[in-house]
């Protein structure tokens, strides 16, 4: 009878071991690891097309960062004969920049120049794991220096970002006065509290000890602070115009840290938009013509030919 006993407990120990360790590899994977591991069936090269298929007069680039990341680039050139400004592309959790080829080609019709980055971990570019604007905003800093070296390129440089994208464009601007504009689609206000409201979407429930333990192990296993990822912070550093637009049912990310990242804006260019009916993946579509519209006539109000 002890001897079951003690084989029972010893199962037992041996579960809760193999629970807890498949629980802290996998948990913390779904946080830092986006490009590989148990994402890479969902990252392959979809059937975008190629920039020729969209009319896009473009050149790769791969730009090394101060960590020796390979960062995948493509520069489109604007169809026009005289550029207005440069403007870089940053995607959400997950995507490439093969995502942007149509917007691309609109900023090219309209005198835009355009430079779409696979971000660290994603698409074509080197890296293990997303650090949420951690080192990338020091990634984009690194793209403009390069931008503003080329003499043939319209150094009026702004940045426009969705969803992560976005959080990592408001940390640039917060550290590089070089970037003149900013177009922040649908982002988090602090990385703590956005593990803890996707815990809740993906499983309907946020154990905020276990949600607080995958942001420690994150914060091991891709080297990076994430009390320092706070969007709303980076906020109270920028000076230069800015949209933020959110949608008012995004159930991904609230609205409620938009008007958060808007309120901390330092500068007296602000403007936020809240479209009505949007989620977090259809902010375009909902927004329609009169989104467009707002967009690109505060393009044009900052472009420099």
């Amino acid at each position: 009878m002890k001897k079951s006993k003690i084989r029972l407990l010893l199962f037992l120990v041996i579960v809760f071991i193999i629970g807890v360790g498949l629980f802290d590899y996998f948990g913390t994977r779904l946080i830092v690891d986006v490009n590989g591991g148990i994402y890479s069936f969902k990252n392959r090269k979809n059937s975008f097309g190629t920039p020729e298929d969209f009319g896009l007069n473009s050149e790769k680039l791969s730009l090394e960062t101060e960590d020796d990341i390979q960062l995948k680039c493509l520069l489109v050139n604007a169809n026009t004969s005289e550029e207005k400004g440069t403007i870089i592309l940053l995607h959400g959790i997950r995507g490439r920049k093969e995502h942007f080829y149509q917007l691309s080609k609109q900023l090219a019709d309209s005198g835009y120049n355009s430079v779409l980055v696979d971000l660290r971990a994603h698409g074509e570019s080197s890296g293990s794991y997303c650090t949420y604007g951690f080192k990338e905003k020091y990634d984009i800093k690194r793209v403009v220096e390069y931008l503003k070296s080329r003499k043939d390129v319209n150094n009026n440089i702004g940045i426009w970002g969705q969803s992560l994208g976005a959080a990592i464009a408001l940390q640039s601007m917060g550290i590089c006065q070089e970037i003149k504009f900013g177009i922040i689609e649908s982002t988090f206000s602090d990385f703590k509290d956005i593990v803890h409201d996707y815990f809740k979407f993906y499983l309907g429930f946020d154990i905020p000890i276990l949600s607080e333990y995958l942001i420690y192990r994150s914060k091991n296993v891709a080297d990076f602070n994430p009390e320092e990822v706070k969007p709303c912070v980076s906020c109270t550093n920028i000076t230069q115009p800015i949209i933020i637009a959110h949608g008012d049912i995004d159930d991904r990310i609230k609205i409620e840290y938009g008007r958060l990242n808007f309120k901390n804006v330092a500068s007296l260019d602000k403007q936020f938009i809240e479209v009505k009916n949007a989620n977090h993946v259809n902010l375009w579509q909902v927004g329609g013509d009169k989104y467009k519209s707002q967009i690109f006539k505060f393009l044009e109000r900052h472009a420099k030919k």
